[in-house]
């Protein structure tokens, strides 16, 4: 008898078990038609430069006929970016911007490879496609994200980055960056002005217009569009431009909490994954021509501008291996698998 009450025991806690995890993955039966999912949406900038993804969720929240509710914070007042993965795991927040940038140390393999210096991505398009084909290609990165708890929605570059000056000085090649001060975030990008001589002034974006107005700095290393959003035109008189390809390039998500997003049903679940490509190339547009209006304001200032050939930048990529072959042997050293693949990848990808 013992080994049957053992038994039916054992089968009733599968059972209940297979109902909770069926309720965790948005199976949870008839309730869901009458069910409000509420979330809170975390934005690192300002209500008008998110627009687009406002518009987006405001649809799907039209979409899901009131099964689905959105409550907007802007401009980091929910949470500072650096809490952004541990808030979305604590579900402070369900969905949120993630500006990849800010986070090599936890999401290595999607920001430190395809944000190498030269790496060649091309204009905003071209690099968000690469970024994508990786991502899909690899479960590495969705990994990465998976560990903190949250998945991509959607993704896209920034920009290619260029140079920009204090002063005019005529940067061809990279020995040309001796003695130059210059704002970066980017540890790798840190590591090639100083293999080339020059002073590489590690800081965040919000800290770049003090630092160049009292003239710590003689230039920073971001897209154009960086000069209207941080409001540094009056600074700056010269600009480099790598072509179409930048410096280096960065990219930003939209994620969401796995939690959240597991709980939701299938037809919820569509919304958000069906629509996000249109979202995405809005974001793109959006992105490309606040970039181009800021090159023309610059033109239309006056401001230098030394754009770099072909043949040019091919010297800067030469001069980037180093740092390349450093990093890969870093993320190695971590015990990250497929590595090189990944970046070779990418390199195929961009060519």
């Amino acid at each position: 008898m013992r080994k049957v009450s053992v038994g039916i025991a054992l089968i009733l806690c599968i059972a209940m078990l297979a109902g909770l995890l069926a309720g965790c993955n948005g199976d949870s039966g008839a309730g869901d038609e009458d069910r409000v999912f509420e979330m809170n949406v975390n934005f690192t900038v300002s209500e008008a430069s998110a627009r687009n993804i406002v518009e987006w969720l405001e649809g799907i929240q039209e979409e899901s006929n009131g099964r689905i509710s959105f409550n907007f914070y802007f401009s980091n007042s929910l949470m500072a970016i650096p809490e952004i993965p541990r808030g979305l795991h604590s579900g402070i927040a369900d969905i949120s911007q993630l500006p990849l940038p800010n986070f090599p140390s936890q999401f290595p393999l999607n920001t430190r490879l395809l944000q190498l210096p030269f790496m060649g991505l091309g204009d905003i398009n071209k690099a968000t496609e690469v970024f994508n084909q990786i991502f899909n290609e690899f479960d590495e990165l969705p990994a990465e994200l998976a560990a903190s708890g949250i998945m991509m929605l959607t993704a896209n570059s920034f920009s290619p980055y260029h140079i920009h000056l204090r002063n005019p000085v005529d940067i061809r090649e990279p020995a040309d960056l001796a003695g130059l001060r210059l704002l970066t975030q980017k540890a790798e990008v840190a590591q090639v002005i100083a293999n080339n001589r020059g002073a590489p002034v590690e800081l965040p974006p919000p800290e770049f217009f003090s630092t160049l107005d009292r003239g710590v700095a003689d230039g920073f290393v971001n897209m154009f569009g960086f000069l209207t959003m941080f409001g540094v035109y009056e600074l700056i008189d010269a600009h480099i431009v790598f072509g179409d390809v930048g410096f280096f390039t960065d990219f930003t998500m939209v994620v969401i909490r796995l939690e959240t997003f597991n709980q939701l049903p299938p037809d919820l679940q569509r919304l958000f994954t069906d629509s996000a490509p249109a979202m995405q190339a809005a974001e793109i547009g959006h992105l490309s021509g606040m970039n181009a209006h800021a090159l023309q304001r610059a033109r239309d200032m006056g401001s230098t501008i030394v754009e770099l050939t072909p043949q040019e930048i091919d010297v800067w990529k030469q001069a980037a291996l180093p740092v390349h072959e450093a990093t890969i042997a870093e993320l190695e050293g971590l015990g990250l698998t497929n590595v090189r693949a990944i970046y070779e990848r990418i390199l195929e990808l961009a060519s």
